[in-house]
């Protein structure tokens, strides 16, 4: 990640990427697969405790991948119709370190829950399946990118103010 002067987050600012994180569904995924080869993939995610929660098959490669490497990537991006221009579109990069949660821990059933209020019935389905895994993505870095020459270095104290943003107005923050 390049290295920036860490620019003072408006409140303005603040509320964009509010803004942004909460209203998409799904995280594009950069995990690392053995040898270390870089795979790009995607999942719907929850947020729900300042950090990111992801619910995935073993069929796919990424969570095999995030079983054996731990690190990830995440981009959340402002979707291509609603961008004043495709080539600066309003995007959260996170550095993440994931966790495996176990179905056998409390926190698993309560997630899974939290993920059928948003994405309903389906979820029922899914989790009945031995092959699905949960994770926690936890943010360690990243940055804000609001369009051309707006960039925000994502440190833990600003990650923690976005991601404690819900069901509050965005204008308290």
């Amino acid at each position: 990640m390049p290295q920036l002067k860490s620019p003072n987050w408006s409140t303005s600012t603040y509320q964009q990427c509010a803004r942004l994180i909460h209203s998409q569904q799904s995280l594009l995924l950069s995990t690392l697969s053995d040898p270390k080869t870089p795979h790009a993939s995607y999942a719907p995610f929850i947020l729900s405790q300042e950090t990111l929660y992801i619910f995935v098959s073993a069929l796919a490669q990424h969570t095999s991948n995030l079983l054996n490497h731990p690190q990830a990537s995440v981009l959340i991006m402002e979707p291509e119709e609603k961008a004043e221009t495709i080539f600066a579109r309003q995007r959260i990069q996170l550095q993440m370190k994931s966790h495996p949660i176990s179905r056998e821990e409390a926190l698993w059933q309560s997630t899974l829950d939290t993920f059928e209020s948003h994405f309903g019935e389906i979820i029922q389905t899914l989790r009945s399946l031995p092959d699905f895994h949960l994770f926690q993505l936890h943010p360690v870095s990243g940055l804000y990118v609001k369009g051309f020459g707006q960039a925000y270095p994502l440190e833990p104290e600003q990650i923690k103010k976005v991601f404690s943003f819900k069901n509050q107005s965005v204008d308290s923050i």
